[in-house]
């Protein structure tokens, strides 16, 4: 074998590795751009579920806390009738 065959064969294997790397590179890049989309739809997904958590919550305080006050105001109009207490602004209660 001469050297200038022996060359153009070392040539050739360089540029057959060159290819398969930048091609290995692109495939790498794409897998990569894929992971981030997905995990960027897996945050989006586990904000709308907490955004939902919040706000079911939210619902469900107010009414909790609602009732609790309709309940507390019945007690106290109870107990001012049973007291003789007239009931009303000017004892600072609504």
């Amino acid at each position: 074998m001469d050297v200038a065959r022996a060359s153009d064969q070392i040539d050739a294997l360089i540029v057959r590795r060159a290819t398969q790397t930048a091609a290995e590179n692109e495939r790498e890049e794409l897998w990569r751009a894929s992971v981030r989309r997905h995990h960027d739809k897996l945050r989006t997904e586990r904000l709308r579920d907490r955004l939902a958590y919040h706000s079911a919550m939210i619902e469900s305080h107010s009414k909790n806390f609602e009732e609790l006050l309709r309940r507390h105001r019945v007690g106290l109009r109870l107990c001012e009738e049973a007291l003789g207490i007239a009931a009303g602004p000017g004892n600072g209660r609504a």
